[in-house]
């Protein structure tokens, strides 16, 4: 993993957005594993007198293990449309045919990847100043915690003792 990674999945938001540029998705919020760009027709839009269909189509990025999903992205109505034969899809070869299709559906797989590596920075806090830290004691998971510990389930107390001047 590199310095870059490591920075997005702390939710440096900079980060996140040189990930996306340069094509790198990162792992699954939840278990860890590597995620996919899935292709799913959402809507048909009808088809012209030629017979070319139009169609909506639905792209997020799907955990392989896990399953979890990221924000789906629709496409505007793309008329016979062929996600398989892109860089993303199952059969892509060098061929033009293949390249037009990876140009149409770039902007969209890009800001799906782009919603995936969208991370919020974790909670950072010690148990003691935790609001969920009662009689050493968390009030989250239910476990006998040091108030120098590190909380998982981080939430700030209120009052006059963090307030920054």
């Amino acid at each position: 993993m590199t310095t870059l990674e490591r920075r997005a999945l702390l939710g440096d938001a900079e980060a996140q957005r040189q990930c996306t540029e340069k094509g790198i998705m990162l792992p699954c919020p939840f278990c860890g594993w590597k995620g996919k760009v899935s292709f799913k027709d959402h809507r048909f839009c009808g088809q012209n007198y030629r017979g070319s269909k139009r169609i909506v189509y639905r792209i997020q990025v799907i955990c392989n293990k896990c399953r979890s999903r990221g924000k789906p992205v629709f496409t505007q109505p793309i008329v016979n449309p062929n996600p398989y034969i892109t860089k993303w899809g199952n059969n892509y070869a060098e061929t033009e045919s293949c390249r037009k299709e990876t140009e149409r559906f770039t902007p969209y797989v890009v800001a799906a990847v782009s919603v995936w590596n969208t991370r919020p920075a974790p909670p950072i806090g010690r148990c003691g100043e935790c609001a969920a830290y009662i009689d050493n004691k968390c009030a989250n998971t239910g476990y006998y915690k040091s108030e120098f510990g590190f909380c998982d389930d981080f939430e700030p107390k209120g009052g006059e003792e963090n307030e920054v001047d």
